[in-house]
């Protein structure tokens, strides 16, 4: 049978062990934590002296496409097309696709933004 000291003395030293473990564990935390901290402080300022505003300016971008594909959307059509146009960007063209809509989508559309149908030429010839 074991002893109580020899007992005590296996208690402590398993304490002792797993309080070390935490220790050298909590500090790798403490001292990754304190690293990355000051790689993200490093990176805002860089993030600031870059001037979002001047990227996005008159050559920084590329013109795009915004595809808003509409499905019977006649309560939020006009709404969200409208907060599109608000996009602080250089150059971008809005493409607002009724997809066959059975409601009044398109009339609502046509009445707000003065729409006029525009015949564009077939580029390719998908099967689907």
């Amino acid at each position: 049978m074991i002893s109580i000291s020899l007992a005590v003395w296996i208690l402590a030293s398993f304490n002792i062990v797993v309080l070390t473990y935490f220790v050298v564990l909590n500090s790798s935390y403490l001292l990754m934590s304190v690293f990355a901290f000051r790689a993200l402080r490093k990176y805002a300022r860089r993030l600031k002296a870059l001037g979002l505003e001047e990227l996005i300016s008159d050559e920084g971008a590329p013109p795009v496409s915004l595809i808003a594909p509409a499905y019977n959307m006649a309560a939020t059509c006009v709404e969200a097309t409208q907060s599109l146009l608000t996009l602080q960007y250089p150059e971008y063209e809005i493409l607002f696709i009724n997809d066959g809509s059975t409601d009044d989508t398109m009339k609502l559309m046509a009445e707000r933004y003065s729409l006029i149908p525009a015949a564009r030429v077939p580029t390719t010839d998908i099967p689907t």
